[in-house]
């Protein structure tokens, strides 16, 4: 019989030991979650707008979602609240 053999003869009838199961071995601490906290339930967005538009008014809007500094949802989402919030009639 080769040796590999004889040390897996050797070892099938010991019982494994789990890692930890030494002594003076203590779990580690538990980690705290990573990522950010969730939002409360009112701030969350769950609701998804989709537009239409033409590639012409698409890159005038990205135009100005980069002159803002902002994507172009986000650009989106503050132009359309802040003429909702001006009152009927105002398109």
């Amino acid at each position: 019989m080769a040796k590999s053999a004889k040390r897996l003869n050797a070892s099938a009838g010991r019982a494994k030991r789990p890692l930890n199961a030494g002594a003076g071995i203590e779990s580690a601490p538990e980690k705290a979650p990573i990522g950010r906290p969730p939002l409360e339930e009112k701030a969350r967005r769950t609701i998804m707008v989709r537009v239409l538009t033409s590639k012409a008014e698409y890159a005038e809007m990205l135009k100005a979602a980069e002159a803002a500094g902002v994507g172009i949802s986000t650009w989106m989402r503050v132009v359309a609240l802040k003429e909702a919030r001006r009152g009927p009639g105002a398109v």
